[in-house]
This record gives structure tokens, C-alpha cells and sequence, in this order.
């Protein structure tokens, strides 16, 4: 996985939705940071690492989402969030994927639709990240 500071805006492709995940730490006072995997109906689409995002693009429909991240390094402990979503044509969409651990928070993952004025001030803050299946 990779991340970097350039801005990377996005256009539905005709026809599409596009969803924006975005994996918000600023709750995470540990480190290392986790990464975190989301997926959407069942399939996983990529990944994100300490405060960063990706996009892909979606039918119109309705669409189960899910984020996670474990806990440690070989640990069974997974922490794991779900949402749904129905998408519309054209529609761009952003789900927050807010990690949280610390002294006064237990270890925990939430996932959420941000509003459409707020989702694109936390990718503007935030680096975008490129993913690949690890072979």
C-alpha cells in the first residue's frame, strides 16, 4: 500500500456511483496505526493506512459496506464495522472509517456516512492511498 499528499478529485463514470472511504485515526493514540480493509458486497476493494482514502466506483443499488482492522500484529482480534447505502447514478458518496484506541478508549471501528460538504474536507487533510492484493 501506498499514500501520498497530491489531491486526487473524482468524477462518477456515466451510469456510476462513487464511493469514498476514508480511514480517519485522529482517535487512534497508539501506534502503529492499523490499516484498515474495506469491502463492499463481500468483496474486499482496498485499503487504507493512518489517515487516508480511496474511491471506487459503483452500480446504482443498494450496497453493504464493511471496514476492519486487527488488532495486532498475528492477533485474531479483528475489529470490524458495517454500513449499507443505497447509490444513486451519479452520486458520490463518503464513509468515514474512524478507528479508535487508547488509554481512555477501548479498541473499536465505526463506519459512517459523512455528510457531502464534510467528506471532501477530510480528503483535502487526509493523503490517498493505492492498494493491491498482497500475493
Amino acid at each position: 500500500m501506498k499514500t501520498d499528499k497530491e489531491t486526487h478529485p473524482a468524477q462518477p463514470e456515466a451510469g456510476k456511483a462513487l464511493v469514498y472511504f476514508i480511514q480517519d485515526d485522529s482517535a487512534f493514540a497508539s501506534r502503529p496505526r492499523p490499516t484498515t480493509k474495506m469491502g463492499i458486497d463481500g468483496e474486499w476493494v482496498g485499503a487504507t493506512h493512518s489517515n487516508s482514502y480511496f474511491y471506487v466506483s459503483v452500480n446504482p443499488g443498494v450496497h453493504h459496506l464493511c471496514a476492519s482492522w486487527q488488532t495486532g500484529e498475528g492477533s485474531e482480534e479483528v475489529e470490524v464495522a458495517a454500513a449499507h447505502f443505497t447509490a444513486e447514478a451519479g452520486g458520490v458518496y463518503y464513509f468515514d472509517a474512524k478507528n479508535a484506541y487508547g488509554r481512555e478508549v477501548s479498541k473499536s471501528i465505526s463506519l459512517n456516512l459523512l455528510d457531502s460538504d464534510e467528506g471532501p474536507l477530510m480528503t483535502n487533510r487526509f493523503s490517498f492511498s493505492s492498494s493491491r492484493p498482497k500475493k
